[in-house]
Order: C-alpha cells, then sequence, then structure tokens
C-alpha cells in the first residue's frame, strides 16, 4: 500500500494497481456525510463513467474489506468535483504536483504517436472530456466540449494526443480545471433541496373572487348583447355601446379565462373548485365560445 499522495494532511492510500482510497479522500475533504462515496457511488452519471472506464477491461474501482472503495485516476477527480469545485481543485492540484512520485505496476504502454500519449491515456483523456461535456446543461454542451479541447492546445501548442506521455495528468488537470472554472460539477447532488413550488401572490379567496367577477362580468356584457337590438329598436342611444363592448371584450375575456384556468393549478383544492364552477359557467356563455 502506497502513501505517496496527501491532501489536507489526510494519506490517500494507493493499491498496488495504482487505485486510490475513496474513504480517504472523503476524510480530506472534511468528512461530510453527503459527500459519503456510497451516495457518490448511487450517481447514475458515476456508474455510466465506471462502464466507460472498464471496457477496455482494466479495472476502475475495487472494494477491499476494512480497507473502504478504492478507484482510479479519472474517478479519483470526477469524485473531487462532486463533492465542490474547491475540493476538485485540490484534488487536480495535488496529484498534478505528486504525479511523478506515484508509483504504479502497469504493463509498458503502446503509443499512439511516437512522442504523444499512450492509447491508454488518450482513452482516458477523452472519457474524462466526454463525462464532463455531458455534465453541463444540454444547450451548453458544444460550447464546454470546445472549450475544453482548446484549453488543451492553448496550454501544449498541439492536440491532446501529441501531449508526451509523462504529461498525461496535467492534460487532465487542465480539462478538469477549465470544466470547473466553466460552471460544470460531474454529477448530480443527491442531496439539493427540492424546488419550492410557485406560490401564488394572492391568497386562494381574492382569486376566487376574480374568477367570479369575471363570471359576473361576462354574463352582463352577454345580457347587453342580447337587449342591445330591442333598445336599439326603441331609441335607446346606449344600445350601441351595449354591442360594441360585447364585440371588443371577447378576445380579452378569452384570454383572462386562459389566465384563470392556469392559475387555479396553483391555488389550493377548495379555491381551485370554486373557480372551476366559476370557469364552467363562463363557459357556458357563447362570449366566450
Amino acid at each position: 500500500m502506497n502513501n505517496s499522495v496527501q491532501i489536507s494532511n489526510i494519506s490517500i492510500h494507493q493499491t498496488e494497481n495504482g487505485l486510490f482510497s475513496l474513504n480517504d479522500l472523503h476524510r480530506a475533504s472534511g468528512g461530510e456525510d453527503r459527500h459519503a462515496p456510497r451516495r457518490w457511488l448511487q450517481n447514475i452519471q458515476t456508474n455510466d463513467l465506471i462502464k466507460e472506464l472498464e471496457k477496455d477491461g482494466k479495472p476502475s474501482i475495487q472494494s477491499k474489506q476494512r480497507l473502504g472503495t478504492f478507484v482510479c485516476r479519472e474517478l479519483v477527480i470526477a469524485y473531487g468535483m462532486w463533492i465542490s469545485p474547491k475540493f476538485a481543485l485540490q484534488v487536480i492540484q495535488t496529484f498534478l504536483a505528486v504525479s511523478d512520485g506515484i508509483k504504479t505496476v502497469t504493463p509498458k504502454p503502446t503509443r499512439a504517436l511516437p512522442d504523444g500519449l499512450t492509447g491508454e491515456q488518450i482513452e482516458a483523456v477523452k472519457k474524462l472530456h466526454n463525462a464532463l461535456t455531458k455534465s453541463a446543461p444540454k444547450e451548453a454542451q458544444v460550447r464546454i466540449a470546445i472549450t475544453l479541447w482548446s484549453a488543451v492546445k492553448s496550454k501544449f501548442g498541439c492536440s491532446y494526443k501529441e501531449v508526451p506521455a509523462e504529461q498525461f495528468p496535467e492534460v487532465l488537470s487542465v480539462i478538469s480545471r477549465v470544466a470547473v472554472e466553466n460552471g460544470v460539477l460531474y454529477g448530480e447532488v443527491l442531496d439539493a433541496p427540492p424546488k419550492a413550488e410557485p406560490k401564488l401572490p394572492i391568497d386562494g379567496n381574492a382569486l376566487a373572487d376574480i374568477a367570479a367577477m369575471v363570471y359576473y362580468g361576462t354574463w352582463m356584457i352577454e345580457l347587453g348583447k342580447d337587449i342591445s337590438a330591442p333598445l336599439k329598436q326603441l331609441g335607446n342611444r346606449q344600445a350601441v355601446t351595449m354591442w360594441t363592448v360585447w364585440h371588443e371584450t371577447r378576445s380579452r375575456l378569452k384570454r383572462t379565462v386562459a389566465a384563470l384556468e392556469v392559475l387555479r393549478k396553483y391555488a389550493d383544492k377548495d379555491t381551485s373548485d370554486r373557480i372551476a364552477v366559476c370557469l364552467e359557467g363562463i363557459y357556458s356563455k357563447a362570449t366566450v365560445r
């Protein structure tokens, strides 16, 4: 067991096959229950990333009796980003600083390019890039994807495949840091507070009164229209006004009724039922048909 990595004065134990203790990382982050490894491992995105990492047959996570859970470097970074941007940067900086001293037992790698990253390293970079991109809101994913690749090219002056293999940890660091700086946090916040339901800006009784007044108004406008013709025959000068009011308010009444239908969804059951009665009466009038 290798103890060459320390974060916040906590030694992060490492197995012989290069996996790191999640339990130690949890303690280094402050040890809050909401950041416990078991919660992170319940995350759908975490499990999707694990499946991606293990497609090449290389183990990315391992449980050891009485010692806890150990994960690969990519999952270490993902776990740090799930906890907070501040801790993520601390993890990235620490792993970058000690990368030269971390000894792992791995076969001699093959390189995609003569002086570039190895095939395994390239796959790890692509998987991390893909996971971080998918963690961003859908409408921002294209921008984030381009930003992450551009950051690597700006840092090293070449594509990520051409970066020397010994600088592999730094490639992961750049991608992760830029993702954090752009507001990307890997994974879901399992204990995030539920979103508050919208509340009416007025009480239920006031809303029900408005619905009642719309009903009575509709009734009176339609009544005025019905008697406008007889009144006109009698020479009443208000007859034309009554018909005009009916004609010019129909579209407004329809919009008002539609608004009431929306608002009643946010009211309590009693208020909603009272509004429904008014709406039923309003719909019975030809004015709003």
